[in-house]
């Protein structure tokens, strides 16, 4: 439809707008902007053992990982590049901080490389940025994980 992005409405809520979401069934994910965790079977893929949780009445959650501030803005824009940026308005709602004053340097970097560009309310890809596209979204990561990744590349 014009002016639509394509995307079903669970996924323009899930993607676009950074809203949590509940997994329901076998290793499914479930994220709240404070943690992220896994249902029983994301390892194993043996349905058994999530029945067997659900029967007795226990919630099927093999993981959980806590998050702090930076990790589930890093989670959230994990997510938002599926399609193809970031929503602006939706990243302020949920952490409280504009994305430009979470990520100064990296979006600096962004639109001066070209990888990027300011559309209506979003930061998007542009055709350059879809060839890094794996690279972009690590510049998101939290500084912990950024940090581990530069140290991996040393050793």
């Amino acid at each position: 439809m014009e002016g639509e992005n394509g995307l079903s409405n669970y996924l323009n809520a899930r993607v676009v707008d950074g809203i949590p979401y509940l997994g329901l069934g076998l290793g499914a994910q479930t994220f709240s902007l404070r943690s992220l965790s896994y249902n029983v079977g994301a390892d194993s893929k043996e349905l058994k053992s999530y029945v067997d949780k659900n029967q007795h009445g226990v919630l099927p959650i093999q993981d959980i990982h806590h998050l702090s501030k930076e990790a589930a803005m890093a989670k959230m824009i994990s997510v938002a590049f599926y399609s193809g940026g970031i929503n602006l308005e939706s990243f302020r709602r949920n952490f409280g901080i504009t994305f430009q004053e979470a990520f100064s340097e990296e979006v600096k970097y962004v639109i001066e490389n070209e990888l990027m560009e300011f559309t209506l309310g979003d930061l998007q890809l542009t055709e350059k940025g879809e060839q890094y596209y794996n690279g972009i979204i690590a510049l998101f990561y939290s500084g912990s994980v950024k940090k581990h990744l530069i140290e991996l590349n040393h050793k």
